[in-house]
C-alpha cells in the first residue's frame, strides 16, 4: 500500500509528512481567521449601528418629555402652562425624529441585524402615527393611560432596537456594558413614565388610585433597573453616575415623591403643581440623560477600541499563521536540504568509488546521525577498496615477477635443453665412436692373434729347421720375407691400434668434458630448483598473510614448490647417474691408456722384429756361421711372439671391456636424455 513512497525523493517525503499537519494547521488557522474576521465584521456593523444609538436615545429622551408634557396637558385639561410646554417639546421631538430618520436611512442592515431592523421598522411605524396621537391629545380624546401606552410602546421599540445591537457584538465586555446601558435606559424610561404619572397627579391636584399605584411601581422598577445597571457598569461609569445624579434637584424629586406616595388615593398633593413637578423631575432626567450619553459614548468608544483590537488581532493572527506556515515550510525545506545534500554528496562519493576513484574524500564522517554512520561505512568500503587495489597491484606485480621468473626459467630450460642436447649428442657420438673403435680394436686384436699364432708357428718351424738352415737358405729367405711382411702388417696394425686408441682416448676425454658440462648444467638446474623452492615458500607465506584472497595463490605456490622439489630430486638422480657415468668414463680412460701402452709395446716389439728380420736378411749369408746365434734369435722370437700373443689377447679383452663400457655409456646417455626430457617437460608444465 505504501510502496509508492519508495519511488519518492526524501525531500518530497518530508513535505508529504508535513502536509497533513500543515493542512490541519491551515484549516484551523482558516477557522480562527474566519471567526476573527466575522467578529471584526460584526464589530464594524455594531460600530455602524452604535453610531445611531445617540440619535435613538435622543429621540427616546424627547419622546419621554413629550409624553410627560402630554400627561400634564391631559391632567390639566388643556389649561395652564402645559400647552406651551407641550408645543415647544413637540418641536424638539420633531428635530430628534428627523435626526433619527436620517441616521436609520444610512444604516445598511445585513446578516445578524434582522431583529434590530425589525424593531426599528416597528418604531418607525409607530412614529408615523405620532401626529394622530398628538391631535388626539390636543383634543383630549385620550386618557393619560392611552396616551402613555402609545409613547411607552414606541419608546419600548426604540429601546428594544438598542438592545438588539448585542447581536452584532460577541465581545463580553461590550455586551456587559450594553446590558448595563439598556438597564439604565429602562430605568430612565421608568423615570419618564414617573414624570408622566406625576404630572397627571400633581396637575389634577390628586393621584387617582391607578395612577398612584403605577407611580409607586415605576419608582420600584427604576430601582430594579438601576441595580442591573450598577451590576454591569464599570467603576468609572458608576463614579460618573454618582457624581452626576446628585444635588438639590435629586433631593427635590425625592421630596415630591414622598408627597405623592403619602397622598395616597385622592389625598392632598400640597402646593406642588404639575409644571413644578415636571420641571423638577425633568432636571433629574436630564442628569440621567448626561449619564446616558456618557454610557453611549463609552459603548461607542469601547466598540471602536474592540474593533481596532480585533482588527489588529486578526492581522497579527494572520501574520503569525503565515509566518508559522512559512517557518514550517522553511524548516521542512531546510530539513530536506540538510538531509538530501549530504546524501547527494555521499552518493557522488560512492559513484566515484564505483568508477574506481579511490582518492575521493568521504564527507560527513564526523556526523553523529545515520548519515554519519553511512559515511563511515563508505569510508570503510573505500579503505577496503584501496587495500584490495594494493593487494591486486601486489598480485599483478607478483604475477609479473612470476612471469619474468617463469620466462627466465623457460629460457634457462631452453638453454639447458640446447646445451644438454648438444652435450648428449656429443656424448652419444663419442660413445658410438668409442664402440666402433673398440669393435675395430677387437677385430684387429683377433687378426693380430691369428698373425701372432702364425709367427709362433713359423718361429717353431724355424727352430726345428735350424739344423737345415744352410740347406734351406732360400726357403729361409722366403720365410724371412714372409715374416717381414707379417711384421710390417703387425707394425701397421699396431700403429692403427695406437691411432685408434688415441682417438678413443680423445673421445673419452670429450665424453668426460661433456659429463662435466652436464654436471655444471645440473648444478645450475639444482640452483634454479632451490630458488624456485624459496620463491614458492615466500609465495606460500604471502598467500597465508592474504587470508581467503590468497588461498588459490597458495595452492599454486604449493604446486610450484612440489615441482621444484621433484626437479631437485630428478636433478640429484641425474647427478648420481652422471657421477656413475663419470666413473665409467674415467675407468674407460684408464683402460684405453693401458691399451695404448700395450699397443706401444706391441709397436716396439714389431719394430724389434723388423730389425731382427733385417738382420736376418743381412746375415742370411752368414746363417751357417751363425747357427747358434740364429737358434738363440729364434728362441727370442718365439718368446717375443708369445708375449705379443698374450698382449694381443689382453688387448682383445680390453676391447671387449671398452665395447661393453661403450654400450653401457650409450644406455646411460639414452637414460640421461629421457631424464632430461622428463625434467624439462615437468618444469615447463609447472
Amino acid at each position: 500500500m505504501w510502496g509508492f513512497l519508495d519511488n519518492l525523493k526524501i525531500q518530497t517525503r518530508i513535505y508529504l509528512v508535513a502536509f497533513l499537519p500543515l493542512l490541519g494547521l491551515a484549516v484551523f488557522s482558516g477557522v480562527v481567521i474566519y471567526n476573527q474576521n466575522d467578529t471584526r465584521v460584526k464589530m464594524a456593523r455594531f460600530q455602524e449601528v452604535a453610531a445611531a444609538i445617540p440619535e435613538i436615545s435622543g429621540l427616546v429622551h424627547e419622546l419621554q418629555k413629550e409624553r410627560g408634557n402630554s400627561a400634564g396637558f391631559i391632567g390639566a385639561r388643556g389649561k395652564g402652562q402645559f400647552g406651551d410646554m407641550l408645543a415647544a417639546q413637540r418641536q424638539a421631538t420633531n428635530v430628534a425624529l428627523s435626526g433619527f430618520n436620517a441616521r436609520v436611512e444610512q444604516l445598511a442592515i445585513t446578516d445578524g441585524g434582522e431583529q434590530f431592523a425589525d424593531y426599528v421598522q416597528q418604531a418607525k411605524k409607530l412614529l408615523a402615527r405620532l401626529p394622530d396621537r398628538r391631535n388626539q391629545v390636543d383634543e383630549l380624546a385620550l386618557s393619560v393611560g392611552e396616551m402613555a401606552q402609545f409613547y411607552t410602546v414606541t419608546i419600548a421599540r426604540l429601546l428594544d432596537s438598542i438592545a438588539a445591537t448585542t447581536a452584532f457584538n460577541a465581545e463580553p465586555a461590550t455586551v456587559k456594558m450594553i446590558n448595563g446601558y439598556i438597564a439604565f435606559l429602562q430605568a430612565k424610561e421608568r423615570a419618564g413614565l414617573e414624570r408622566a404619572m406625576g404630572s397627571n397627579g400633581f396637575g389634577s391636584g390628586a393621584f387617582a388610585p391607578a395612577i398612584h399605584r403605577r407611580f409607586i411601581a415605576l419608582i420600584a422598577e427604576q430601582d430594579a433597573f438601576l441595580s442591573i445597571f450598577r451590576a454591569n457598569a464599570t467603576a468609572d461609569q458608576l463614579a460618573y453616575y454618582q457624581q452626576t445624579v446628585t444635588g438639590p434637584r435629586i433631593e427635590a424629586v425625592a421630596a415630591m415623591r414622598k408627597t405623592a406616595i403619602d397622598s395616597k388615593y385622592g389625598g392632598d398633593t400640597g402646593a406642588i403643581s404639575g409644571p413644578q413637578w415636571f420641571e423638577t423631575i425633568t432636571a433629574k432626567i436630564n442628569l440621567l440623560k448626561q449619564v446616558e450619553d456618557r454610557l453611549a459614548a463609552d459603548i461607542l468608544a469601547i466598540s471602536k477600541a474592540a474593533g481596532k483590537a480585533n482588527t489588529q488581532l486578526l492581522i497579527a493572527t494572520a501574520g503569525f499563521i503565515a509566518i508559522l506556515l512559512g517557518v514550517i515550510f522553511f524548516a521542512c525545506r531546510m530539513m530536506g536540504t540538510r538531509l538530501t545534500a549530504p546524501l547527494a554528496v555521499l552518493w557522488q562519493n560512492m559513484r566515484a568509488l564505483a568508477d574506481g576513484d579511490h582518492s575521493v574524500e568521504i564527507a560527513g564522517t564526523d556526523r553523529r546521525d545515520e548519515i554519519g554512520d553511512m559515511a563511515r561505512s563508505v569510508l570503510i568500503f573505500r579503505d577496503a577498496a584501496v587495500e584490495n587495489q594494493k593487494l591486486a597491484t601486489a598480485r599483478v606485480r607478483e604475477q609479473e615477477v612470476k612471469n619474468q621468473r617463469t620466462e627466465q626459467i623457460a629460457e634457462l630450460c631452453r638453454l639447458f635443453e640446447r646445451n644438454a642436447e648438444e652435450s648428449l649428442e656429443s656424448f652419444v657420438h663419442a660413445s658410438s665412436e668409442l664402440r666402433a673403435s673398440a669393435d675395430r680394436m677387437r677385430v684387429s686384436a683377433d687378426h693380430s692373434q691369428g698373425k701372432s699364432a702364425a709367427v709362433a708357428s713359423a718361429a717353431q718351424q724355424a727352430s726345428s729347421n735350424v739344423q737345415s738352415v744352410a740347406q734351406a737358405s732360400e726357403e729361409l729367405a722366403r720365410s724371412i720375407g714372409a715374416v717381414g711382411q707379417h711384421v710390417d702388417q703387425s707394425t701397421a696394425i699396431s700403429g692403427n691400434a695406437i691411432t685408434e686408441a688415441k682417438r678413443a682416448s680423445d673421445t673419452i676425454n670429450k665424453l668426460s668434458d661433456a659429463a662435466q658440462k652436464i654436471g655444471a648444467v645440473l648444478a645450475l638446474i639444482q640452483d634454479i630448483a632451490e630458488q624456485t623452492n624459496l620463491l614458492a615458500l615466500n609465495a606460500t607465506i604471502e598467500a597465508a598473510r592474504a587470508g581467503e584472497a590468497g588461498k588459490g595463490f597458495a595452492v599454486v605456490a604449493t604446486e610450484v614448490k612440489n615441482l621444484a622439489t621433484q626437479t631437485a630430486n630428478a636433478t640429484e638422480e641425474i647427478s648420481h647417474q652422471m657421477d656413475g657415468m663419470q666413473s665409467v668414463t674415467d675407468e674407460t680412460v684408464k683402460v684405453i691408456s693401458a691399451i695404448q701402452e700395450i699397443i706401444d709395446q706391441i709397436g716396439e716389439n714389431a719394430h724389434s722384429i723388423a730389425d731382427a728380420v733385417g738382420t736376418q736378411r743381412m746375415s742370411t749369408l752368414e746363417i751357417s756361421e751363425n747357427a747358434r746365434q740364429v737358434a738363440v734369435g729364434t728362441s727370442q722370437v718365439t718368446e717375443n711372439i708369445s708375449g705379443v700373443s698374450d698382449a694381443i689377447l689382453e688387448t682383445g679383452a680390453v676391447a671387449e671391456q671398452v665395447f661393453g663400457a661403450a654400450d653401457a655409456l650409450n644406455g646411460q646417455s639414452e637414460k640421461l636424455r629421457a631424464e632430461v626430457a622428463n625434467f624439462l617437460r615437468d618444469l615447463k608444465a609447472a
